[in-house]
């Protein structure tokens, strides 16, 4: 009887977006032509390794020993490259589809929340994704009685595989959910799968590898980085998730809020696991190792970098539904203010994170009191998230006050990142191409960057990745800071007024009660002389003349 009530429950309480896309997908003939394809390219690989294989069983044969590992290892990558590339492509054609504005969907017409659509468009691409994985099942085990291989590596390698299937799941529906036209779709979903496929084959590598030297030895010897890499795949397909449910968000909601939150929980957990697991890294001075510290760093830093332009883009006036809302309080105010959606409170809260990033692995940096090579990179690692942060901040803020004095009218908000980057692609050629054609002669002798490099961001970045400032050119460096620190107080002085005037317009909205009047048909009203006073009482008339 339980049994039955946890059917109905989950009946009830099923996500719709799910029922109907697998409903589809079992009648779709491309899916079951795909999954008897499977089948059948599984039983040829089985049976053409038993027909080739060897008929004497010598112990002293490795190929005898190392068959199952070798079939095993042909299923795990076509199996990767299915799940990671072709179901995610599937997702994303569907998603794309629906969003385009000929087709009107479901969750357009719903009154289902923008976050069930994407758990429901994740969940049945997951679905699909595990019928791949029970096609393949019993082959692989197969594989086992071949020899080479056992159980506890084949599920450590399977379990791998499904993390890479969330991971291109998640980027092929934040791909579908982003809006524009085909052309721009187009554009996103061949960038979104370029990257899928640049991790597809060193993923192959990688689980090949671990099968051969032994996946427990690994497991052992390397456990924290299997910490860190469960905490920031499930951080970058969280971050994707409330990206997407936040593009699919109506405009007047406040759609950042949740993502923001997210964020910043993600930030703080994965820079404590990063923090705890220094001290179990093998290090060269003996203590605690900087390496997590720099992978912090390094990961965290650009996330937040395209956190902050996303803050430029964000409109700067709170509509009435997300006005509503704002604490009464003016003690919770201010904290709503950097979560709350807003250009703003955007800069703020994105700028404060990569604030709080920097000095605090430099301060972690300093209380150490070492400078051996390895710290040094920490160092290093810090001077270039600093040059990557003022770079991010100086063109976005730009791009915003060129939009606002010049193209208010005729450019919307949402699109100063666009802007920003074209002010990087001009900023890294225009002045390289007007100093070899003004001081050819000079530069034609001169090998180090000189004034005609500090707008070019990522022919600074890669220099003070190689760390050649001070040999090459000792005094670029000091010229670079001095010109970011000047062209970052310029533009937020003139950013100021805007700033100022978000913040005094975040306030809740209130609302006056008017009730109407009750009113008579009137034509005319006239008032007479007072009539002649009596005994006892002076009145006066009041003549109204109106429709009988």
């Amino acid at each position: 009887m339980n049994f039955l009530k946890l059917v109905e429950w989950i009946d009830d309480h099923l996500n719709p977006i799910v029922v109907k896309e697998l409903r589809q997908a079992v009648k779709s003939r491309m899916v079951v032509g795909i999954l008897g394809l499977f089948l059948m390219f599984q039983l040829l690989l089985l049976g053409f390794a038993l027909l080739t294989r060897q008929e004497s069983y010598n112990s002293a044969s490795m190929e005898e020993w190392t068959i199952g590992l070798r079939i095993f290892s042909i299923q795990q990558g076509i199996l990767l490259f299915t799940i990671m590339i072709a179901v995610p492509a599937y997702a994303c054609v569907r998603f794309a589809n629906e969003r385009t504005e000929q087709n009107v969907d479901l969750m357009f017409i719903s009154t289902l929340r923008p976050a069930s659509i994407i758990w429901g468009k994740f969940f049945a691409a997951t679905i699909l994704g595990l019928l791949v994985f029970s096609t393949c099942a019993p082959f692989m085990t197969f594989a086992y009685l071949l020899r080479g291989i056992d159980i506890p590596s084949m599920l450590i390698i399977l379990g791998i595989d499904l993390l890479a299937m969330f991971f291109g799941i998640m980027v092929a529906i934040f791909v579908a959910a982003i809006p524009g036209g085909r052309g721009v779709k187009v554009f996103f979903s061949l960038a979104g799968f370029i990257l899928l496929f640049s991790f597809v084959f060193p993923l192959m590598a990688m689980t090949i590898e671990f099968l051969e030297r032994g996946v427990l030895e690994e497991l052992t010897d390397y456990w924290y980085m299997i910490l860190i890499a469960l905490v920031g795949v499930f951080s970058v397909i969280g971050l994707l998730f409330f990206y997407s449910v936040a593009l699919i968000s109506p405009l007047s909601a406040n759609r950042i809020l949740p993502l923001r939150i997210f964020l910043l929980f993600a930030w703080l957990v994965f820079g404590l696991a990063m923090f705890f697991v220094s001290f179990y890294v093998p290090s060269i001075s003996g203590g605690a190792s900087p390496f997590p510290i720099i992978g912090f760093v390094l990961l965290s830093t650009p996330i937040l970098c395209i956190q902050l332009w996303i803050s430029f883009s964000e409109r700067t006036h709170l509509g009435p539904r997300v006005a509503r809302t704002i604490p009464l309080s003016r003690l919770l105010r201010p904290l709503a203010f950097l979560f709350y959606t807003g250009s703003a409170g955007g800069v703020i809260f994105s700028g404060s994170l990569i604030l709080a990033t920097l000095v605090g692995a430099a301060l972690w940096a300093e209380a150490q009191s070492l400078r051996t090579p390895d710290w040094e990179v920490l160092y290093q690692a810090i001077r270039l998230m600093s040059a990557l942060t003022a770079y991010c901040y100086c063109f976005g803020l730009t791009a915003v006050l060129f939009r606002k004095y010049f193209l208010s009218e005729q450019v919307n908000t949402s699109v100063t990142w666009l802007i920003a980057a074209l002010f990087v692609g001009l900023g890294s050629s225009v002045p390289t191409v007007f100093a070899y054609i003004v001081f050819s002669e000079q530069l034609r002798y001169h090998y180090g960057p000189g004034w005609w490099s500090l707008t070019n961001p990522i022919y600074v970045l890669m220099w003070l990745g190689e760390g050649r400032f001070n040999s090459q050119s000792p005094g670029f460096e000091l010229m670079l800071v001095i010109f970011l620190l000047c062209w970052g107080l310029l533009v937020t002085v003139l950013w100021v007024p805007s700033f100022l005037h978000q913040v005094r317009n975040f306030k809740p909205l209130t609302r006056t009660l008017d009730l109407p009047l009750p009113s008579l048909p009137l034509e005319r009203v006239s008032i007479s002389q007072p009539s002649p006073p009596s005994e006892s009482l002076q009145t006066s008339s009041i003549q109204i003349e109106g429709q009988s």
